[in-house]
């Protein structure tokens, strides 16, 4: 496998403008539509250069390849180490290498052909799960759970799909790594060194079972990003969160324009009412008028409180007033009951029948005792009329509230 970074020719201290750049220019170069003479050739080339920016441009796949750049580059290849007479460190030909699968010219398509990425990847977990159940049935660990489920096909479910990275996700070994051990404790001369070979041993066991734990779940992390069934389901969710966003816009809208409905039907009933209190001669600025205003008559004064008038009654000057307003009412009284009388006689005379020559039939009905034409009504009797416009009312009472609401009072 070659370097990332010797692919896109660029240093390892590149920032993202570079890679960008030279994937770029490389892809220019060796895209198989220019190349139709080394097309095979070109592909390859093509392949590499996609798998270099994709992982090196995603800040997290470029923080892990570097960490375990010189592993991955050696992958395939057995390491040794140890002391003498004493090979340590090396993998059981068994174990499963995962460097070689961080790559996508490990697959060809996205199919369930021979060499296709579902079929590749199924393969690689499935012996990992192999491995695992194989240190369990040994005995050499208690942390094996239940059976690993399966990477499937292209067409496999979504809940099983989502079941296999659920449980890969947190893969977690439950092998020993006792391959790993660097000294033979056995070769000890005394039981100090033999201790300390065997911590130094169980220091490099766990180092490796961290290790290949987090090889295990960034590799899952790797192909989760490219499975094809992840994207869909993810731009189905996408869809789906989209629809009912739109869904709830909508209600939201259309309860602003109820709420808007509802305040404009509120605002014309008021209108409606104002309109037919204006129609009848009354409207709220005068009930507002007449409910914060208290008026006396004798005095044509205007308080803004029932108290402020109670005060006002008291005093020894609207007294004074309403006894003057009461002499003044019993002299037009008396006047005007004289005019009135004066007034009606005139009217009753300037509205005399004239004298008519009657038929020996009307002379026998005026002689008969028992018939009497009316007498004209009495216009003295509760009839009153203003001296000062000489309008004239039904009663006496009419004309002293006429008087004391327009100020027609006269003085002697």
């Amino acid at each position: 496998m070659r370097c990332l970074y010797a692919v896109l020719q660029v240093d390892q201290s590149a920032d993202d403008a570079a890679i960008r750049s030279a994937y770029r220019k490389g892809a220019l170069q060796w895209h198989p539509d220019k190349n139709q003479n080394r097309l095979e050739e070109a592909d390859t080339r093509f392949k590499e250069l996609q798998n270099a920016y994709e992982i090196l441009s995603d800040k997290h796949e470029r923080a892990w390849y570097d960490d375990h750049r010189e592993a991955i580059l050696r992958s395939g290849d057995q390491h040794q180490a140890g002391a003498e007479g004493f090979s340590a460190g090396e993998k059981p030909d068994d174990f499963v290498d995962l460097y070689s699968f961080f790559s996508k010219s490990c697959f060809s398509g996205y199919n369930d052909g021979p060499q296709g990425f579902y079929t590749v990847y199924a393969g690689i977990f499935q012996k990992v799960a192999e491995q695992e159940a194989a240190a369990a049935d040994a005995g050499s660990s208690s942390m094996h759970d239940a059976e690993a489920p399966p990477f499937g096909s292209s067409s496999m479910q979504w809940n099983q799909v989502a079941a296999f990275y659920n449980h890969w996700l947190a893969f977690v070994s439950c092998q020993e790594f006792t391959w790993a051990d660097q000294y033979h404790p056995a070769t000890a001369a005394v039981r100090k060194v033999r201790r300390m070979m065997e911590d130094e041993n169980k220091k490099r066991r766990k180092a490796m079972r961290k290790e290949f734990n987090e090889t295990v779940r960034e590799l899952v992390a790797f192909v989760r990003k490219r499975d094809k069934r992840v994207i869909a389901h993810q731009a189905e969710e996408a869809k789906l969160r989209a629809e009912k966003e739109a869904e709830a816009l909508k209600r939201r809208e259309e309860e602003r324009v109820a709420r808007l409905e509802a305040a404009k039907l509120y605002v014309e009933a008021d209108w409606i009412r104002e309109s037919e209190a204006a129609a009848d001669g009354y409207t709220s600025e005068d009930e507002a008028e007449q409910s914060d205003q208290y008026e006396c008559v004798a005095c044509d004064k205007i308080f803004k409180s029932e108290k402020a008038l109670t005060n006002h009654t008291r005093s020894k000057k609207h007294k004074e007033k309403l006894q003057a307003l009461r002499e003044a009412l019993s002299e037009d009284a008396a006047l005007g009951t004289a005019a009135i009388d004066q007034s009606m006689n005139d009217h009753t005379d300037s509205n005399a029948e004239p004298k008519i020559r009657r038929g020996k039939k009307k002379k026998k009905q005026q002689q008969q005792p028992g018939v009497k034409i009316p007498d004209p009504i009495d216009a003295s009797e509760g009839a009153a009329s203003c001296s000062v416009c000489g309008h004239l009312f039904a009663s006496r009472n009419q004309m002293f509230k006429h008087i004391a609401a327009t100020g027609h009072a006269v003085r002697r």
